[in-house]
């Protein structure tokens, strides 16, 4: 897992990790990648992002040329690579979003949220034809705040947006057991695996890993072999 949110890493809290240097360390050429990854749960591994670094936020490219080639280094090591992106519709953001296999939107059933996820979805429309984005719909209290909340998106975007194809992913529930697990700063599979949410999570991840292996198999055929997000994600700076 890569935590993304550049300058305001949060992700090592959640994991209950505590990172002795993080990505600032690799960008100013004082470690290499591999020297601050954080070994977390059940194989998890963490790339912690910068805290408190506001220069993080919108890397010259240089520098984030230099971060992709870095990341690059970790790829034959690596299963799957999950980015946790801040919110934002930045530069730095889209290039992670148009180099990425998969988009997972995270979003609420609040207008306000509603409105910053078409946000997001517009800009990267500019610049990733054809995208195909899923949505994960957290904190509802029932499945009629979830197609609620994706009917309101989805008609604005087949209204205002074209060769956007978005579905849900998955929702999670409003419940204590979440702000449990974040103030024991324990991933909420673990400290409560029967409870609800956890199911929904492990279900997520069973997608997450159906749709990693149908890839693996693609790279097998040279008419459908991808470039690995590291690839992608070094090139974007050129565009």
């Amino acid at each position: 897992m890569l935590d993304a949110d550049l300058g305001l890493a949060n992700a090592h809290l959640l994991l209950g990790a505590s990172p002795t240097f993080d990505i600032s360390s690799v960008i100013d050429g004082n470690k290499k990648m591999e020297d601050i990854v954080v070994e977390c749960h059940e194989g998890v591994r963490l790339i912690p992002g910068g805290t408190g670094f506001s220069e993080l936020a919108e890397l010259k490219d240089w520098r984030f040329r230099f971060l992709a080639s870095e990341l690059g280094k970790l790829e034959s090591d690596i299963d799957v690579m999950l980015v946790d992106l801040s919110a934002g519709i930045n530069p730095q953001i889209m290039r992670f979003l148009t180099a990425a296999h998969e988009i997972i939107l995270v979003t609420t059933p609040d207008i306000t949220a509603l409105i910053d996820a078409y946000a997001t979805i517009k800009s990267l429309s500019k610049v990733r034809n054809g995208a195909k984005i899923k949505l994960i719909i957290n904190q509802v209290r029932n499945d009629d705040d979830v197609q609620s909340a994706f009917q309101k998106l989805k008609r604005i975007t087949n209204k205002h947006l074209h060769g956007i194809d978005i579905s849900i992913f998955g929702w999670l529930p409003h419940n204590w057991y979440i702000h449990n697990s974040i103030s024991k700063r324990k991933p909420v599979s673990l400290l409560h695996p029967k409870s609800l949410v956890a199911r929904r999570f492990q279900g997520m991840a069973t997608k997450i890993g159906e749709a990693h292996s149908r890839w693996r198999v693609n790279q097998a055929n040279p008419d459908n072999c991808d470039m690995s997000f590291f690839a992608k994600l070094e090139q974007m700076v050129f565009e």
